[in-house]
């Protein structure tokens, strides 16, 4: 998770209600590198610009997660998208 000059993800730690210390993301912000086992390297980008407020931690001891349990313990990241990235979310 350690990838561009962000630093690494994983260390961003958000906390209270208001999630203060989120790491703010664009589109091209590179989250993270998925390594195949054929040397492939996949560049993982976020599909909205937002706020980043959680990395799977257990990707980097159990890759398979992201085969084996996709839908649910496989997430890459969580993120909160920015309330003006699409006139569909709601103001609340």
């Amino acid at each position: 998770f350690d990838v561009g000059r962000s630093g690494d993800k994983l260390a961003n730690k958000p906390t209270g209600k208001k999630k203060t210390g989120a790491m703010f993301v664009k589109e091209d912000t590179r989250l993270c590198d998925i390594v195949c086992t054929d040397g492939t390297r996949i560049k993982v980008r976020p599909a909205v610009s937002g706020h980043l407020l959680e990395m799977n931690e257990r990707l980097a001891e159990n890759p398979s997660l992201l085969n084996t349990k996709a839908a649910s313990e496989g997430y890459i990241a969580i993120l909160q998208p920015k309330r003006d990235a699409d006139p569909s979310f709601s103001q609340s």
